[in-house]
């Protein structure tokens, strides 16, 4: 991987890395496509994110908002040619290689992953999209780029403010008493969302577990998604027609699916469910 600060922005050559790819598999909310190029809030910052001729084109990037965010963002760290080559001992994981390619899991903020992923619970990414966008119009700081105004996903404190009744205003339904919950013990500091990154995977997921709003599938988002436990495996009904289409097995449970995670593609099972669903979206097996 090769990063180029050119034109007030960097371009990112040597892996390949696709924006639709990216942001259209339901890990992230805030970023939609205009023509060729995906724009979206992160870290306070708006970005543009471009696939050219020559490869990955993050607009504006300074050389430090590169090496401080957008470095660790888009999990440039990682490989992921050498973790592809690893899924071709897999005869059903090597089929979805042709298909990912491009992708990357995002190394997001943990409230703000925490609070999407409780919005997504028994939702569609449409909808989970248009309810975050309402909550950070609605209380998130205001950040105007180019003539257009975005708005930041909102603090614990200023989100733990709002009533219940302001948050089913923006959609989140019987969700909202999760989110209103939720992000008071955060914002009281009753809970330690940066702890979880000195945690394993098992005891982070106890600790996820325990706020409201939160179940076992909603955990293995935040952990894959904001702290970069790559072993997680997020199951839900797709995913489990998946197991059972592809692979002909069918979990009972979560603990389950989780075993067999671990057992067929260990340390990067995070990586293989996002290659796996994105092959069954586009081939229509779910």
């Amino acid at each position: 991987m090769k990063a180029e600060f050119i034109n007030g922005g960097m371009k990112i050559t040597g892996e390949d890395i696709r924006p639709e790819i990216v942001f259209d598999c339901g890990q992230c909310f805030r970023f939609n496509p205009d023509g060729c190029v995906y724009t979206g809030v992160a870290h306070k910052k708006v970005l543009h994110a471009e696939k050219t001729n020559s490869g990955l084109f993050l607009y504006p990037c300074t050389q430090d908002d590169f090496k401080n965010i957008w470095f660790e963002y888009f999990d440039l760290g990682l490989c992921y040619s050498d973790i592809e080559e690893s899924f071709k001992k897999d005869g059903v994981l090597a089929k979805t290689i042709e298909c990912s390619k491009g992708m990357r899991l995002l190394v997001q903020e943990p409230f703000e992953t925490l609070i999407s992923f409780i919005i997504s619970a028994n939702n569609n990414i449409g909808r989970i999209k248009g309810i975050i966008k309402r909550i950070c119009a609605l209380c998130g700081e205001e950040i105007e780029f180019e003539g257009r105004k975005y708005h930041a996903f909102p603090k614990p404190d200023v989100l733990a403010g709002l009533t219940e009744e302001q948050l089913k205003l923006c959609g989140a339904g019987y969700r909202a008493q999760y989110i209103r919950e939720t992000s008071q013990v955060v914002a009281q500091g009753d809970f330690d969302l940066f702890r979880l990154y000195d945690m394993d995977y098992n005891e982070a997921k106890k600790c996820l577990i325990t706020l409201k709003g939160v179940g076992p599938k909603v955990a293995d988002c935040i952990l894959l998604f904001a702290y970069g436990k790559k072993n997680a495996f997020p199951v839900d009904v797709w995913m489990r027609r998946v197991l059972i289409g592809m692979y002909g097995f069918e979990p009972k449970n979560p603990a389950q699916a989780e075993a067999f995670a671990a057992e067929h593609f260990g340390e990067y099972a995070g990586i293989a469910q996002q290659y796996l669903f994105n092959y069954a979206r586009i081939n229509r097996i779910i």
